[in-house]
């Protein structure tokens, strides 16, 4: 089946959207602010972001305001956005409050931002939805608009509906080094590296929802009002899950273990609060100057559980759970 590309008039208290559909799954991206990938379900299935219908998480500070001028306001609106990093206030919450420019594509949209002009770019958000899989390909760009050469990673930020379990690789199985014998000079050139890490941005290892083994980490999000937690690591296996609803948010990306990544090499960062769950993706950190761009690729799946979600303190299930759903 080809993709279906239609338009809504009105999805709840977000306007206009476009909307993407195949077989498997549909999902809808604002046109009047923006972009978010507000709404993403398997067909027959719940909406597996988050919505902020209530307006809740909004920021009006003085501080912000004095930024960007009195009358502006940041909204998180939930679903799928794009940001830039490291985490600066100018960087992260510039405002995007107005329409943006569609363009259809194959199986697709690109959607275009006007000009952040405090910050000084022009940001893109292109989604191609594959003819007949459940998954989506999202690119964001930004293309600096100032003189000056700034220094930045793109990050995809997914804002997932509360309920679930985020499931993250932590350290790769462990292999020996070949035999002293068998050693070359590329061999003893190389750098020993880390084989997983773990950045604790909020929260505490001791945190009931927080799991960790020598293999992998979870992440478990409640509604019940607790301190929110976020953990960050260096995410060379290039995937992500999270699992709600009956269905499993799977992110795929590329790690490019050759270059450096913001928040202490973090190419992955997790967010939980009684409100939502963050599944952020980053790219790497790239210097751009006036009319270059930089840009970074995920691919977000909703596949079917194949089994129920485990007993998180049985690591050997955990273990078990996660790899039925990498095959």
């Amino acid at each position: 089946m080809a993709v279906t590309i239609s338009k809504v008039d009105s999805y709840k208290r977000y306007g206009r959207c476009v909307k993407l559909e195949n077989d498997a799954v549909e999902l809808l991206i604002t046109l009047d602010l923006g972009p978010r990938i507000i709404y993403y379900a398997a067909k027959g299935g719940e909406n597996l972001f988050f919505n902020d219908e209530e307006d809740q998480v909004v920021d009006r500070s003085p501080f912000f305001k004095e930024l960007f001028g009195e009358e502006a306001e940041y909204h998180f609106y939930g679903g799928h956005r794009m940001w830039l990093a490291p985490q600066y206030q100018i960087h992260t919450e510039s405002p995007d409050n107005d329409p943006v420019l569609l363009e259809e594509i194959k199986n697709g949209v690109k959607l275009t931002c006007p000009e952040a002009k405090v910050i000084g770019f022009i940001s893109a958000m292109t989604v191609v939805l594959d003819e007949e899989k459940p998954e989506i390909e999202v690119t964001c760009e930004f293309t600096n608009t100032f003189e000056e050469k700034k220094r930045n990673a793109v990050w995809q930020v997914t804002q997932c509906a509360p309920g679930g379990v985020g499931f993250f690789p932590f350290m790769r199985p462990f292999r020996m080094r070949k035999p002293f014998s068998e050693l070359t000079l590329a061999d003893f050139s190389k750098p020993i590296l880390p084989s997983g890490s773990l950045v604790m941005f909020l929260g505490s290892l001791g945190d009931q929802r927080l799991g960790l083994d020598d293999r992998y980490i979870t992440l478990r999000s409640t509604t019940e009002r607790q301190r929110p937690i976020k953990i960050g690591s260096a995410d060379t296996e290039g995937w992500a899950m999270y699992a709600n609803k009956g269905y499993l948010l799977k992110m795929s990306f590329t790690h490019d273990t050759e270059k450096d990544y913001t928040d202490f090499g973090s190419s992955l960062e997790a967010y939980t609060s009684h409100q939502f769950t963050e599944i952020e993706v980053l790219g790497p950190i790239e210097d751009w100057g006036k009319g270059e761009t930089i840009s970074m690729t995920e691919k977000i799946a909703i596949l079917p559980l194949k089994a129920e979600i485990p007993d998180l303190s049985d690591r050997e299930a955990v273990a078990k759970f996660i790899e039925l759903h990498l095959e």
